[in-house]
């Protein structure tokens, strides 16, 4: 599948055309932030599709830069095409260069919410804050299938 191309509202390229899923998983990256410096981190996987992912991070990671993912089969790498801030983390979308290694190919998340196809709202300028919150809308999903806080018996 050929990955598109929009802009948002901030001028930064996002990927679009392509079925997200909600998923969170635990992984480690590692990129660089200055040239002989690298930032090694874990990071949540929030949301997956054929030829990237969003990743929540502690630290931000500048647009361009080259990322290095570690799976349980090797390593992917990718590169940043957008990194916002959110209430408690970085939003970081990143296209993967081994769409083979990816999902779909290679790699399959541990916890992966398939009924759920996630879509962005349309980009006309500004959105405002809670318009897309793509880990609201994983946990959302998730309890409203587990039936979880639903007719629950109290603890005594």
């Amino acid at each position: 599948m050929m990955l598109t191309a929009a802009t948002d509202h901030a001028g930064f390229e996002i990927a679009t055309r392509e079925k997200r899923y909600p998923c969170a998983e635990l992984v480690d990256l590692t990129w660089n932030v200055l040239p002989n410096e690298d930032h090694h981190e874990y990071a949540i996987l929030a949301e997956i599709w054929t030829s990237g992912a969003v990743f929540l991070l502690e630290q931000p990671a500048r647009r361009g830069a080259a990322m290095t993912v570690a799976l349980p089969h090797g390593t992917v790498t990718a590169t940043v095409l957008s990194c916002r801030k959110e209430k408690c983390s970085w939003a970081v979308e990143v296209q993967v260069d081994q769409p083979e290694d990816w999902f779909g190919g290679r790699y399959q998340p541990a916890v992966l919410v398939l009924g759920e196809v996630l879509t962005r709202p349309p980009r006309k300028g500004p959105q405002p804050l809670n318009a897309w919150k793509p880990m609201a809308a994983m946990l959302h999903a998730t309890i409203r299938r587990s039936g979880a806080f639903h007719n629950q018996p109290r603890a005594s």
